[in-house]
């Protein structure tokens, strides 16, 4: 008869146990920390981050749920993260022992925008304890006098991905994705892996005051319902914050907490509800403490650790000398641009006076300016200049005078000849075009005997129009050949 009993009561435990194996455990620790909400999150804010959880469920009951956790996550360079987390939860005779693995990467569309993915291998690791069952008769069980224990260890793995735009993200989760069954040793009893699939959203909004970041999440098994939970994170000055939440079981959270210095946060949650085991329970409790390792300057959210404020007045301090510094700059450089365009209008108004009193002897020419003389037999390799730029028509702007001065020098040589061709593209009719370049390239003919004061029969000036779609100026060199 007891024998019976001692059995059923470990089969009741390990069904429970089961059960229990089937769903991830729970906790509040997603409220401030969203990589343990979704690995992709791993490195994103640019933090080195770890955080430490217990969580005591049904206070009053005995054997009711404890779980440990702790994990840490930084990044790897600019796009890529790294984490790890491990849990145990112990429930009566049952302990699970989860040991996780997360590499992400981030494609990051702006400061606060990217598409991340993370993948996470993982071990689980199952003890029934049988030591713990106790045995009231004249006859031990068998199976409590030959084992002490019951273990069985598995591997999954999980994927993760989560948009992040601005404010809002938008996750999808498999936390395991094979979902295989094991046996407990030579046992026939059977310890099954569900396959687990998550998604949640969030947006926040507010001020630098109260900022609010409400979630929802929903949980689904193979075999269970829908679970689903709603999360609320109220921030004051990014400093101290509350929390409230309401799971598919009606249980309701409250949770407080905020930052310690720089570097470390706390947080406190309470669950209770209303029916079943909790109105045997005074409720279940849960502290996280949180540590930065290492602050990333330009980090990115989210992250519940608030920026030092040592950096924010070095950062406004910064702020304000390179607004002093570009303010000085913009009106040096305003004074500069000034005094050039002063110079380069005297300069247009002595080129056009000079101009000017050479047009009357231009146009009284015999026609040797614009066509090639018929006894230069070889031109050396032309000289594109890109530098010649004109302005509307044929006019020429000053920033073609650097370039003019050079060939203005190389004049000097009384024995060369200089042949000017001007290229246009399409964008006009072909008559149009021909005409344009005829003129700008006697413009530049103009301005060359001006400058240099050469003989006129030294330079020549020819227009191709678009017959090769550029806008080009050659300048040619050659002597004579008599």
């Amino acid at each position: 008869m007891y024998k019976k009993i001692i059995s059923l009561i470990f089969f009741s435990f390990f069904l429970i146990s089961v059960s229990f194996s089937q769903q991830l455990p729970i906790h509040n620790q997603v409220l401030i920390n969203k990589f343990s909400l979704a690995p992709a999150y791993a490195g994103y804010s640019g933090h080195t981050e770890s955080f430490a959880s217990y969580r005591q469920s049904w206070v009053g009951i005995d054997g009711a749920p404890k779980l440990a956790m702790i994990n840490m996550d930084g990044a790897l360079g600019d796009n890529m993260g790294y984490g790890f987390s491990v849990m145990a939860e112990n429930t009566g005779s049952f302990t699970q022992f989860y040991l996780t693995g997360t590499y992400a990467y981030h494609i990051n569309f702006s400061d606060n925008s990217a598409l991340n993915f993370g993948i996470s291998p993982h071990l689980f690791r199952n003890q029934i304890n049988l030591s713990k069952v106790r045995s009231y008769g004249t006859q031990l069980d068998p199976m409590l006098q030959n084992n002490s224990g019951l273990t069985v260890t598995a591997f999954d793995f999980g994927i993760s991905s989560v948009l992040i735009l601005n404010n809002f993200n938008f996750g999808l989760s498999v936390p395991r994705i094979i979902g295989k069954a094991f046996s407990f040793g030579e046992s026939e009893s059977q310890f099954q892996l569900q396959q687990h699939f998550m998604s949640f959203i969030s947006f926040g909004f507010g001020s630098d005051k109260i900022f609010i970041t409400p979630t929802a999440i929903v949980r689904k098994t193979e075999t269970s319902k829908i679970n689903y939970e709603a999360l609320a994170l109220i921030e004051f000055n990014h400093k101290i914050w509350t929390g409230l939440g309401y799971r598919a079981d009606n249980s309701i959270s409250l949770s407080a907490g905020g930052a310690v210095g720089d570097r470390l946060v706390i947080n406190y949650s309470y669950d209770f509800g209303v029916g079943g085991l909790s109105s045997a329970a005074s409720g279940t409790h849960e502290f996280t403490m949180g540590f930065v390792f290492k602050y990333e300057p330009d980090f990115r959210e989210p992250t519940i650790f608030p920026v030092p404020l040592q950096q924010q007045e070095n950062s406004n301090g910064d702020i304000e000398e390179k607004i002093k510094i570009l303010t000085e700059m913009i009106k040096t450089e305003k004074e500069e641009r000034e005094k050039d365009i002063d110079e380069h209008e005297k300069d247009i108004n002595v080129h056009e006076e000079k101009i000017k009193d050479l047009q009357d002897q231009i146009d009284a020419l015999d026609g040797n300016v614009g066509h090639v003389p018929k006894d230069v037999i070889y031109w050396e390799l032309p000289d594109i200049s890109p530098s010649i730029v004109f302005g509307s028509s044929d006019r020429i702007l000053p920033a073609s005078y650097g370039e003019l001065e050079k060939y203005s020098e190389k004049l000097r040589d009384k024995t060369l000849l200089i042949r000017i061709v001007v290229h246009t593209d399409n964008m006009g009719s072909k008559q149009y075009n021909q005409d344009i370049s005829d003129r700008r390239a006697k413009a530049v003919a103009d301005y060359l005997i001006a400058k240099s004061h050469i003989e006129q029969d030294r330079v020549f000036a020819e227009g191709k129009g678009d017959t090769e779609n550029k806008n080009e100026t050659l300048i040619y060199f050659n002597k004579p050949t008599n």
